[in-house]
């Protein structure tokens, strides 16, 4: 946490060197206004970053009017005007930046903007299947009553599954994303391992170029890990540290209000907390970007009650639609507080030492998790 931390104090330091540009607009035929940076233009073709959704292409012939705005060192070619061809930008355009999570204001935006809305939407699947490294049933030879594979803890079969889906909507000044999410895991002779489900909703409303109000709601269940549900609510004030072509750095502090039940004394009971987001997008050419997210927050009333949560992860292009993704999450979660006060005296009357006890505290839970897979966009 210390090193993202100091990441995030030395990119700080960096927003003066980095120069910020004026955005780009496009009008298409279906009424919608895209806001954001031109990165090419080619086969009839415009690919574009919208600031809130990301990366898009559209065709050149649906696009009614644009506005190109370039930095006073880059020479820039003529906005067409309404009913006049589209006219290509002259100058070298600059690489495209990883997706961003803030919206345009509506300073930058027409005062009348349609309502419209630009809608994207994403599906990333990964899964693995390793099969038995043992033999599981009787050992051949063995005497009668032997153990069989499955029964000494040897590895069997192991298959994993991960899937995720995510649609984005947005206007020049308000955005609501709606995430979904599954993951399984099983491993012989253990059995399942991992069975969880989760959705979060997210809605964004910018207060001006550099600052915007969030919320998010995310809601999960995990029954292996005894997470009957997980309920929280998130309010944060963002605001842009760095946010240039390449490179979108977001800081958002707020608070929370987390409501659980894990058979432990905190079941059912509102957590408030304080905390904040950290989001980086950095763009290392047109075709790889680096996506980086940290999370934390510390109980109010509570402060023994922590939680992280980050990520880390590189996404290259394959196709217009289709991407290789691959990164590592980390989570550390105190939230569960203590052992439960009835499983501590039924420990204690087993002869287990109170040291002992203390190391099967939830607070002790740390999960580091790799993985890979395909990302189609549309």
């Amino acid at each position: 946490m210390r090193s993202t931390l100091l990441t995030v104090c030395l990119l700080a330091g960096l927003v003066a060197a980095c120069p910020l540009l004026a955005s780009d607009t496009l009008e298409l035929s279906n009424g919608t206004k895209l806001v954001g940076t031109l990165t090419k233009e080619e086969n009839g073709k415009i690919y574009f970053h919208v600031d809130l959704v990301g990366d898009v292409v559209v065709e050149s012939a649906t696009v009614v009017k644009r506005v190109i705005a370039e930095p006073a060192s880059v020479a820039a070619a003529p906005p067409a005007t309404e009913g006049q061809a589209p006219m290509a930008v002259t100058s070298a355009p600059p690489p495209p930046a990883a997706t961003s999570t803030v919206p345009p204001s509506p300073t930058e935006a027409a005062a009348a903007a349609p309502a419209k809305a630009f809608w994207k939407r994403i599906i990333s699947v990964n899964g693995s299947y390793t099969s038995a490294a043992y033999n599981q049933g009787p050992i051949k030879g063995a005497p009668a009553g032997f153990p069989t594979g499955a029964q000494a803890g040897l590895q069997g079969r192991q298959s994993t599954l991960n899937m995720s889906g995510t649609l984005i909507g947005a206007t020049p000044y308000q955005s609501f994303s709606l995430t979904g999410s599954y993951g399984y895991a099983n491993y012989q002779p253990a059995g399942t391992v991992l069975n969880n489900h989760a959705i979060d909703g997210t809605y964004t409303y910018v207060l001006s170029p550099k600052d915007y109000l969030l919320t998010r709601g995310d809601y999960k269940v995990d029954k292996p890990a005894g997470v009957d549900y997980s309920y929280e609510q998130v309010f944060g004030f963002g605001h842009k540290l760095i946010d240039t072509d390449r490179t979108h750095l977001d800081l958002i502090p707020g608070v929370s209000f987390l409501k659980e039940e894990r058979g432990t004394i905190w079941d059912h009971k509102w957590i408030f907390s304080g905390g904040f987001l950290e989001h980086l997008d950095y763009a290392f050419n047109d075709k790889v970007s680096l996506e980086q997210r940290f999370k934390y927050r510390v109980g109010f009333e509570h402060t023994q009650i922590w939680a992280i949560d980050s990520y880390l992860g590189i996404k290259a292009a394959i196709t217009e639609h289709i991407s290789f993704t691959t990164g590592a999450t980390y989570t550390y979660d105190n939230t569960l507080g203590p052992v439960p006060p009835a499983l501590v005296t039924a420990f204690l009357a087993q002869g287990l030492p109170l040291s002992l006890i203390r190391q099967l505290e939830p607070a002790n839970k740390g999960e580091l998790l790799i993985s890979s897979g395909l990302e189609y966009n549309w």
